[in-house]
């Protein structure tokens, strides 16, 4: 089999490895995401979360409990992640801990206005809990198929969504030159070599441009026609690459979610 395994297709040779290593490759993510977070943002603006909850009739005491005790929440949600860890009840942790981190998502996103870094795995940890069955191992196969679905229609709406606003004009050399000026001074980039080359060539500009948009839009389509995954990840990886060194934003997260669809039976026997 392949490094890479399309879960449409095919399955797992070893489904109780595949299961562990996803288990413990979500649950290390998560708690060295959670506690890498400044959590000195939380105490830093009480009037807006007042302001935000009164306004909407939210739960404000709720909102008031995550800001001054974060700490506490983490280590909650922490717990949570340990128990679904070790294989305990892993149907209701996994729901639990979706539900929880969507929560502190939701606070740390209002508050810092920045990516919501645990979406995909909010909803993947759903999607585990959900094709959860303890009476036979191969549930992995489902869940690791719905989550390979997830991601492409991810990629497909944000690709749709690029020609929907702005249509094929998006991939003009000069749109995705102003938009990797503004990105570079938001994140206080200094221009670099590979950076400078890219600006100043118009067709290299156009050739990413539609190449993102047919990456994006034809992901669902290049899993559906069976193609080897390792050109569709490697594609990816790419593209996600190319953006942290011209643009600035790092797309770490969805490096983790690959990971995932890796092929850990052929891996172990290559190693063995």
């Amino acid at each position: 089999m392949r490094i890479f395994i399309n879960y449409i297709y095919e399955k797992t040779e070893n489904p109780q490895l595949t299961e562990a290593i996803v288990r413990w490759t979500i649950s290390i993510y998560v708690l060295w995401k959670l506690w890498s977070y400044d959590l000195t943002e939380y105490v830093k603006w009480p009037p807006f979360i007042y302001q935000s909850t009164h306004q909407y009739k939210t739960a404000p005491y709720l909102f008031d409990f995550i800001i001054y005790h974060p700490y506490l929440i983490l280590g909650i949600i922490s717990v949570i992640t340990l128990v679904f860890l070790s294989n305990r009840i892993p149907k209701v942790s996994s729901l639990a801990l979706s539900v929880s981190l969507s929560i502190f998502t939701f606070i740390h996103y209002s508050l810092t206005n920045s990516t919501s870094t645990f979406l995909v795995i909010c909803i993947a940890l759903s999607i585990y809990a959900i094709t959860y069955d303890k009476n036979n191992v191969e549930f992995i196969n489902l869940f690791l198929k719905y989550a390979l679905i997830f991601v492409a229609v991810t990629y497909f709406i944000t690709g749709a969504s690029k020609l929907i606003h702005s249509g094929i004009g998006w991939a003009t050399a000069e749109n995705l030159r102003s938009y990797i000026i503004s990105s570079n001074e938001k994140h206080l980039i200094n221009y670099s070599i590979l950076t400078t080359f890219v600006l100043d060539s118009t067709w290299l500009l156009g050739a990413i441009g539609i190449g993102t948009l047919v990456l994006e839009v034809g992901t669902i389509f290049f899993l559906f026609m069976r193609l080897n995954m390792i050109f569709y990840i490697s594609a990816l990886l790419m593209m996600h690459l190319g953006i942290a060194v011209i643009m600035g934003p790092n797309f770490f997260d969805q490096f983790i979610v690959f990971s995932l669809f890796l092929n850990f039976e052929r891996i172990r026997k290559k190693i063995v």
